[in-house]
């Protein structure tokens, strides 16, 4: 039997749980699951919960824990992925395949030519392009999506030992390969390319300048 998976506020050590909203709606009316049933929720935590539907409401589904699990599925290396922002559709592609590949954080980024300037009115859909997609590849951690920064901000504050941008200009990215630390940050620009006073920045800032190989990507086909 398929296991239906939900999203739902921090759970903490209570065993009463109430999902409301887009969550509740898709139990109630979508997926008709009734009282008595079970399903498995996730609060990103790293926990999960297997728990049983006691109420069902018109707007709040009322549920019962009956067991936490700890089920970790994040990658030993923590990639933050900061890139400027796609295109329609292809945000939401984007970030399914970073959640989906275990990317740990996903900062957009305004370069000076980016096509699209990221808002913070966008975070809260990015954000529920996270969840779903967590719920699908079974992630109890759920991708952190940063606020929108500037470049030359972006390289001013990372601190990961690890730090790439991504652009044709860099070195053979088989140079920078390196073991030993566990957290990296890899920049990725719009598709007009990085000004040379950004690739200036980020090289002040102690960022390695890379390239993936000889093809001109797609900057979520580089991201991913």
């Amino acid at each position: 039997m398929r296991e239906h998976r939900f999203h739902v506020d921090p759970v903490g050590g209570s065993d009463r749980v109430v999902m409301a909203g887009s969550e509740a709606h898709h139990l109630r009316h979508v997926l008709r699951l009734e009282i008595g049933d079970e399903v498995t929720l996730f609060d990103g935590s790293g926990l999960e919960f297997a728990a049983r539907i006691e109420r069902t409401g018109k707007h709040e589904i009322e549920l019962t824990v009956v067991e936490r699990r700890e089920v970790s599925v994040e990658s030993p290396r923590r990639v933050s992925i900061a890139s400027a922002v796609p295109k329609g559709d292809r945000q939401q592609v984007l970030l399914e395949k970073l959640v989906e590949l275990g990317t740990a954080c996903w900062l957009p980024v305004e370069w000076r030519r980016s096509a699209v300037r990221p808002e913070a009115k966008s975070v809260e859909r990015w954000r529920r392009y996270v969840i779903e997609a967590s719920k699908q590849c079974r992630r109890n951690r759920l991708m952190e999506v940063g606020d929108p920064t500037s470049a030359v901000d972006l390289f001013d504050r990372a601190n990961e030992p690890i730090r790439w941008l991504l652009d044709p200009s860099g070195e053979p990215i088989e140079r920078a390969i390196v073991d030993g630390p566990d957290e990296a940050i890899v920049a990725i620009g719009p598709e007009g390319g990085i000004a040379d006073d950004e690739l200036e920045a980020a090289r002040r800032h102690g960022w390695r300048v890379v390239r993936w190989g000889p093809r001109i990507l797609r900057l979520e086909t580089a991201a991913i």
